[in-house]
């Protein structure tokens, strides 16, 4: 089995470099470039399902690429967003100026929620159940599985998948449109096989 993770393309909020979380964007024009992009990536690729987080931004990601392989989306509310509570809206940097200390505690202790929304250990245990039935259902088959989610969420999917705790989460860098690739091969454990690839965007 082969594991496809996908970010989604840019949105307004990416582009400004604020925080979205929870709030529901569209792509931008090149975001929605990036998911013809993704989709073009997969040309020679099977690919047997496709599962997205319920946020717009995700699953106009999804669209193309669900065309192209005439796959319907399965929606998966586990995988929105982290919430980044009173964050939202806010600059990377203007958090940073004003809330350093916490922001840092919030990146790398796992443990620390953003003021009045989640943390990444929250999003970590959510995501747990979901990505389980989804390997459960598709491991012993030679499918090819998509999921295309978040920033943090496909974060905390990898720590699940290489047993890693999720206070390591921003050590695995995801951009807008990445692709990251599992293999599946049991009895081996989960093989990182791709990480934040973007060579499929071009320049």
């Amino acid at each position: 089995m082969l594991l496809f993770l996908i970010r989604h393309g840019e949105t307004l909020p990416n582009l400004r470099r604020e925080f979205q979380g929870i709030g529901n964007f569209p792509l931008t024009d090149r975001g929605l470039t990036q998911a013809n992009q993704i989709a073009s990536f997969f040309d020679d690729i099977p690919v047997n399902a496709l599962y997205t987080s319920p946020m717009i931004r995700a699953m106009e990601t999804a669209i193309p690429l669900a065309h192209a392989k005439g796959l319907a989306p399965v929606s998966v509310p586990a995988f929105h967003e982290v919430d980044c509570g009173r964050w939202e809206g806010r600059s990377f940097l203007k958090i940073l100026a004003d809330e350093g200390e916490l922001l840092r505690k919030w990146l790398t202790d796992g443990k620390t929620p953003a003021p009045e929304g989640e943390s990444l250990g929250d999003v970590y245990a959510r995501t747990n159940a979901p990505l389980h039935e989804i390997v459960d259902r598709h491991h012993h088959s030679s499918d090819n599985v998509a999921i295309v989610a978040h920033g943090a969420v496909n974060r905390t999917i990898i720590c699940h998948l290489l047993g890693i705790l999720p206070d390591r989460s921003f050590c695995f860098d995801q951009e807008n449109g990445c692709i990251n690739r599992f293999v599946l091969d049991d009895p081996y454990p989960p093989k990182l096989s791709m990480l934040n690839s973007t060579i499929h965007l071009g320049g």
